[in-house]
């Protein structure tokens, strides 16, 4: 699947959209996701965001300036943070290029990350999320 930088985006804020609709409402899965900045919820955020646009290869996870984390790293290196808000940054979706990726340090990439993931979190929170999402991409269409 090829997906565009503009459909990126679309799809990466409907990810976040409906994860805080969800932690608003109550839904938090297993593990504690913060309601106001996501914060636990990084890696079924990222995953989500990688199923839904064919990037499940380039989900990482790792460590922002020490804290565990999870993120989506494209192949030009961008990462495609949805939960740094976590971590003080502003912006709810947040593209990383360049220098500013030195904060980002990975332990695992792919199928290695994936499972590790699976080991840490929900994954009936996550398939709620991704049929959440799909569903509002359906309806902006």
């Amino acid at each position: 699947m090829t997906i565009n930088r503009k459909q990126l985006f679309k799809v990466a804020r409907v990810v976040r959209r409906c994860a805080e609709e969800m932690v608003k409402n109550g839904d938090q899965g297993h593990v504690y996701v913060d309601k106001k900045h996501l914060g636990g919820g990084c890696g079924d955020v990222s995953f989500v965001l990688g199923q839904l646009t064919g990037l499940c290869h380039c989900f990482e996870s790792g460590d922002y300036k020490g804290s565990g984390h999870c993120w989506i790293r494209l192949p030009n290196g961008e990462i495609w943070d949805l939960t740094a808000t976590q971590f003080k940054v502003a912006a709810r979706i947040y593209v990383v290029k360049g220098d500013e990726t030195k904060n980002y340090n990975t332990y695992q990439r792919g199928r290695p990350a994936i499972a590790q993931l699976n080991s840490w979190c929900d994954e009936k929170w996550r398939a709620r999320l991704r049929t959440a999402a799909r569903a509002e991409l359906r309806r902006e269409g």
